[in-house]
């Protein structure tokens, strides 16, 4: 959730502070016809001056001849020092990249679209109002064997709010809703909803995270003989594990697994997703996905275990124009359903279009 992908410490070296020290200058005065009084005023202000200068501590060897030639001496030392560098050991010369303490920039992380894989962020507090245009082809707009493909549009509203505990521990809330348009198959358009999803992930050393959470889904069907309202409920439980390259590449595998608490009892089923995912900089703007996965499913009005497999994958790429606010992504991908029960059920789905994102979130 974190890339979920799963998430700076930059260190500098320098002189905190550089102490001078400074002595008043000496004065002589000589008076013809000195009397005792002025002798004394005189010697006491000497003395006082001399309180004044921290004492330097003296050689064993030092005599009252030379105690003036080590003053020159040790200033111009001093001022050698000074010139010079600190030496620091090894162990503290570390660049930021090999620092386990460095944490990646949060804005300079490439968009996770399932916010499921955010990875840690330095600020507690997150939050995020996206506004996503999707335009493109579905090949398979129905997922059944023979059902017709359409040119879509899909426009989506997300806000995420996400609190990470100094535990490591992050509770996510959010709220989504979609809007498809199918041009071909216009009774097939569709409202759906996440009114408010909750999630909780724990972090491990900012490389592995466990996360369980549930998904409500309100759907709405438009242009159909018989208007089409469903609610559905995901319960999921899963895990992904994160390895960074160069503190900007990101390779990441995973297990979810989901039990789809559906209304109509025919698309309730319990899901084994295995996932494997790659993010690459190409530049600091622009940024490769690929990932695949292989999902097994076993539907509830059925005795076997296994019904129907999914295998697919995807590539994006995406370029961030004005961080975090306008991105363009470009994205493609395909399915392919192969039902062990019905042959009805078996389909190739193949998708790609332009995203055009728009978003505000938390600095």
């Amino acid at each position: 959730m974190k890339y979920p992908l799963r998430a700076g410490l930059a260190l500098s070296l320098g002189l905190s502070s550089l102490l001078a020290l400074s002595a008043p200058g000496w004065a002589q005065t000589t008076t013809e016809n000195t009397t005792t009084t002025t002798t004394t005023t005189t010697t006491t202000i000497i003395e006082e001056t001399y309180e004044q200068i921290p004492a330097q501590p003296q050689s064993p060897t030092a005599t009252p001849g030379n105690v003036q030639t080590q003053a020159p001496q040790v200033a111009a030392e001093s001022e050698e020092f000074l010139e010079e560098d600190p030496e620091l050991p090894a162990s503290e010369l570390e660049l930021p990249s090999n620092d386990p303490r460095f944490q990646l920039n949060p804005h300079e992380r490439p968009l996770e679209e399932d916010f499921n894989f955010m990875v840690p962020t330095p600020d507690p507090l997150f939050w995020r109002v996206e506004l996503r245009n999707s335009t493109g082809y579905l090949s398979n707009v129905d997922q059944l064997a023979g059902a017709p493909g359409s040119l879509e549009n899909r426009l989506s509203l997300t806000g995420i709010l996400r609190y990470s505990f100094p535990s490591n521990t992050q509770i996510l809330l959010r709220s989504q809703g979609f809007l498809n348009n199918y041009f071909n198959v216009a009774e097939r358009d569709a409202l759906l909803g996440i009114p408010l999803s909750v999630t909780a992930s724990q972090w491990f050393a900012d490389q592995f995270n466990v996360y369980t959470g549930w998904v409500p889904i309100l759907s709405a069907g438009f242009n159909r003989p018989q208007s089409v309202t469903r609610f559905d409920n995901n319960f999921l439980l899963g895990g992904t594990f994160y390895q960074t390259f160069e503190n900007k590449h990101i390779l990441f595998a995973g297990y979810q697994l989901d039990y789809m608490l559906a209304e109509v009892e025919q698309a309730r089923y319990m899901g084994n997703t295995f996932l494997v995912g790659y993010r690459h900089s190409l530049t600091p703007d622009l940024y490769l996905f690929a990932d695949a996965q292989v999902q097994p499913r076993g539907y509830t009005f059925t005795p076997e275990f296994m019904d129907e497999l999914r295998i697919g994958g995807n590539l994006a790429l995406q370029w961030n124009v004005l961080r975090p606010w306008f991105i363009i992504e470009a994205r493609t991908g395909y399915t392919q359903v192969s039902n062990f029960v019905s042959q009805e059920r078996n389909a190739g789905i193949f998708s790609a279009g332009i995203n055009l994102i728009t978003a505000i979130q938390s600095l």
